[in-house]
């Protein structure tokens, strides 16, 4: 690329950049009034925001060792999720935890106040009263805002604030007013509420409401509150919560995590505490029944008189006693085996974990074991899959698999238990058979001692059992813990006010200068020279700048001689001088595409011009439909154009002088009801012919070319054909209309005068014969924009 090409190109953008400018600087109330409308609304916004407060805590998360390590080894190594971790991230985030929390602080009664237009909710220990109250699960005033306003030191006024009316206009939501003192009960079917007072606030606005703890849940906590993992391939969570108020926030995070270590204890201490509670009731009924053979015996041996058996027979009952006890402990294995079958048999196998004694069958603990992993293994899958994925499907296959192999095992053990139980049964039948042989008495005695000795062995065994499942119990902890409990939150997390204010600005900002460009996209109409050269060839001959302050721009010429706005009609002046024509005698026709372009106030004030350099001019208004250059320069309308047309009168007596010297003008006259027939009658050229006699220049001030077809005609007799076209007025069509007209109509020497050009707009290019202008212009102010960049 040559240097010349290149300084071309860069000039071609400087011209770009400050047209775009220029658009920019034309729609700047539109962007100053986008960019405030959009902060006032971020204000707004960040004033009306309900202020959000973030606290958390952390907790140290201890799982089975080493199914962490392995899932810890497969997140480093494969990028896998931490099951392990995702599935107590899970559980703190669970409806249960969460309800198990609200049922130990109290959440569900809310407090707001009212102040400098907008409500915020209020803590309840900042809240001017208390409210105590209990309603029915179905009360229609859950979750209903209540109004409470004091009349005095003792009453106050309470009313529900929302109501809803149905398409029959009736009101379906129950309404509240009435008037109560403090500490009064209000019950009704609704609701029972107590209020009580703290302070005065009887120039203060409050409102409350309480909530059941299913809508809190889902409304209020559950979207608010964050588990994450803290560290990567740690065992350390956070639990954030986000709320309105920060005591509120602080309260809950905190028991929340407790909540959690409680349940991790529960959890960890239910096994033994199973056990210790079927210890417990084994306990009190082997008790009292040995309290009871204990006194059967002394009762017996009272009776009686009888003091000890023979030693032979001490011997054998000995030996009996033994298996005797051994029955007994069968027959409690016997009872917990069909309890824990009882169960499996209806598919509840968390029996499995929480037996009371201890299973000792190692096959049945392995399939114990493996089924909690296949659990735990099924509970991490559900975490990322549904219960239809193929990895689930094939775990909960192995789960019902393991299920049915313990069912069957557990089976087996108890039909041991019972042929061991019988085992025992014969043994002791046969044992007896020696004491039958004895006297009666001494044989009752036998078997009230057997009764006592079995009873007192038995409940010492009980009691060793109690003393080992409370220390069990005692030593279970949490195997998790907290590390940094929550603190209360000083500082909102949101909104933050200085970035919305940014924000707001920034966007609008760029709404603003987004909404200028549509503007400047979608408006067609003509600016400037580049406008008028791009849609037609027809030459721009001048433009007449739009002056700001003057009421009668129709007489600028003569009245301001040396503004800057009659120097725009010199530079025109002279630009018709080149305009191809061997008459000395020019007759220029004026016109414009729609009214309001300023075509009588240009030809009044071209031919005032024209008089000032001591040529002859005479103005013909044309516009016979709406007559206005008489008014112009305060003349008489009787006679006219019409009046001559229709051969009521002679040029000489339509004539009148003006003000100005050299400049003449022949009004429109009367409205005539044909003023298209008239303009196309010969009596037209005539007069043409005959102001030539007299005149230098004849201006013809003609209608609008778009709207009838007067000027069209006229155009034919003309020397010089002139479109005024009105800056941000005119569309951009009008000047291509105007070539094609002149074209069809063979209409010569055609130009285009730009009026209202603002002044800045003279510099955005240039084109034809009035490119540079003519006269003592000043240099024009630069934009606030080019100011702000330099430009």
């Amino acid at each position: 690329m040559s240097i010349e090409t290149q300084n071309n190109v860069y000039i071609e953008d400087e011209i770009d950049l400050k047209q775009l400018f220029e658009s920019l600087s034309e729609r700047k109330l539109t962007i100053i009034f986008v960019f405030f409308i959009t902060l006032a609304f971020g204000i707004a916004f960040a004033y009306f925001a309900q202020p959000i407060y973030k606290t958390s805590t952390t907790i140290q998360v201890k799982t089975n060792d080493k199914q962490l390590q392995t899932d810890m080894l497969q997140a480093a190594i494969q990028g896998m999720p931490n099951t392990e971790i995702d599935t107590e991230l899970g559980i703190l985030q669970s409806y249960t935890l969460i309800k198990e929390v609200l049922n130990n602080v109290v959440f569900d009664i809310r407090y707001f106040k009212k102040e400098n237009f907008k409500t915020l909710e209020v803590f309840v220990d900042e809240a001017p009263f208390k409210v105590l109250y209990s309603y029915p699960e179905n009360s229609e005033f859950i979750g209903r805002m209540f109004s409470i306003k004091p009349l005095d030191t003792d009453t106050f006024e309470l009313s529900t604030l929302d109501s809803w009316k149905d398409i029959t206009g009736l009101t379906q939501n129950p309404t509240y007013n009435a008037k109560h003192k403090y500490n009064e009960k209000i019950i009704n079917e609704h609701f029972s509420i107590t209020i009580s007072k703290k302070r005065d606030f009887i120039d203060e606005e409050y409102f409350f409401s309480f909530n059941d703890k299913r809508s809190l849940i889902e409304n209020m906590i559950k979207p608010n509150l964050f588990a994450n993992i803290f560290m990567k391939n740690g065992s350390i969570v956070e639990i954030s919560y986000e709320d309105n108020l920060p005591q509120r926030a602080q309260i809950f995070t905190n028991a929340l995590a407790n909540a959690y270590i409680q349940q991790n204890i529960n959890i960890n201490t239910e096994e033994a505490t199973k056990k210790l509670d079927f210890i417990e009731k084994q306990i009190v009924e082997i008790k009292s029944n040995l309290e009871k053979s204990a006194i059967n015996v002394e009762q017996f041996k009272q009776k009686y008189d009888l003091m000890d058996i023979a030693t032979q027979t001490q011997a054998s009952m000995q030996k009996l006693i033994v298996y005797d006890q051994e029955l007994a402990q069968i027959e409690i294995e016997e009872e917990q085996a069909k309890r824990v079958l009882e169960l499996l048999e209806t598919g509840d196998f968390s029996s499995l974990s929480i037996a009371p004694l201890q299973i000792s069958d190692l096959l049945i603990n392995s399939l114990m074991q493996a089924l909690s992993e296949a659990e735990r293994e099924r509970r991490s899958l559900l975490v990322e899959f549904t219960e239809r994925h193929p990895e689930v499907m094939k775990v909960t296959q192995n789960i019902a698999k393991i299920k049915n192999e313990i069912l069957s095992n557990i089976k087996s053990l108890y039909q041991g238990i019972k042929n061991r139980r019988e085992s025992i049964e014969k043994i002791i039948e046969k044992n007896e058979a020696y004491f039958k042989k004895l006297p009666e008495k001494e044989r009752e005695y036998i078997d009230l001692m057997r009764k006592f000795q079995v009873n007192e062995n038995m409940y010492a065994y009980l009691l060793e059992k109690q003393y080992e499942a409370s220390i069990i119990k005692a030593s279970k902890v949490s195997n998790s813990r907290i590390i940094d409990p929550a603190l209360l939150p000083l500082k909102p997390l949101k909104p933050k006010i200085s970035l919305i204010i940014a924000v707001s600005a920034v966007l609008g900002l760029i709404l603003g200068i987004m909404i200028a460009l549509i503007r400047n996209a979608l408006d067609n109409t003509i600016k400037n020279y580049e406008d008028i050269t791009n849609e037609s060839k027809i030459p721009v001959i001048g433009s007449i700048p739009f002056i700001k302050g003057y009421k009668d721009t129709y007489h600028v010429i003569h009245n301001d001689p040396k503004s800057v706005y009659a120097e725009s009609f010199r530079a025109i002046r002279t630009n018709l001088q080149f305009m191809a024509t061997y008459s000395s005698h020019k007759t220029i026709m004026i016109s414009s595409t729609i009214p309001a372009e300023g075509k009588t106030t240009t030809s009044s004030n071209l031919g005032a011009i024209l008089a000032m350099s001591d040529k002859k001019t005479i103005i013909l208004n044309l516009d016979l439909r709406l007559p206005t250059l008489h008014k112009v320069f305060n003349l008489p309308n009787d006679s006219g154009m019409s009046n001559f047309l229709s051969g009521h009168t002679q040029p000489e007596e339509i004539i009148q002088n003006t003000e100005i010297t050299n400049l003449d003008i022949i009004s429109s006259g009367p409205v005539p009801p044909n003023p298209s027939e008239l303009i196309m009658s010969e009596r037209m050229e005539e007069i043409i012919e005959f102001l030539k006699q007299s005149y230098d220049y004849i201006i013809l001030d003609t209608p609008p070319l778009g709207l009838v077809t007067d000027a069209t005609i006229l155009a034919n007799l003309a020397d010089i054909t002139l479109l005024v076209v009105k800056s941000n007025y005119a569309k951009k069509g009008f000047v291509t209309n105007f070539e094609k007209t002149a074209k069809a109509h063979n209409i010569k020497n055609t130009g285009i005068i730009l009026n209202a050009l603002l002044r800045k707009k003279a510099y955005s290019g240039y084109g034809g014969y009035g490119g540079y202008g003519y006269g003592y212009e000043e240099k024009p102010k630069r934009s606030w924009f080019k100011h702000l960049l330099k430009i």
